[in-house]
């Protein structure tokens, strides 16, 4: 379900687009095309929601930590991140825990291809603050 206050902001800029266009040639065109716009991006957010949902069980269900013992885990990688990306990006990449992830949350995987990596933790620079 949206959030309300997207709700209303959608709302809010619905209504300002129905003022603005009744000045246009064909307003009844111009109001279908941003009803179905509407309709996508709501779609869009359900559909980021369950992948989150979708994500958050399964990290669930392998336990605390996807790292082995030895500090090392194996995770997936679009194929242009690794080859491109990798430490230049200013927000980081992400690895994903399976294939059948990497492929239900990045689309462009299908033409980007998928890298297997393998991530080793080398040493702790920084300990947490949590109390858990």
């Amino acid at each position: 379900m949206m959030d309300r206050a997207v709700m209303k902001t959608t709302q809010e800029a619905f209504n300002e687009l129905i003022l603005h266009f009744g000045n246009l040639p064909n307003p009844d065109k111009a109001i279908a095309m941003v009803m179905e716009l509407l309709a996508e991006r709501d779609a869009l957010v359900h559909d980021n929601a369950t992948l989150l949902d979708s994500l958050n069980k399964e990290v669930r269900n392998h336990g605390s930590s996807w790292a082995e013992k030895d500090g090392e885990v194996i995770g997936y990688m679009c194929l242009t991140d690794w080859e491109v990306e990798l430490g230049m990006a200013s927000g980081g990449n992400v690895i994903y825990p399976s294939i059948d992830n990497i492929k239900e949350i990045r689309k462009c995987v299908a033409s980007c291809g998928i890298a297997e990596v393998e991530v080793r933790l080398r040493r702790i620079v920084q300990e947490s603050s949590r109390d858990d």
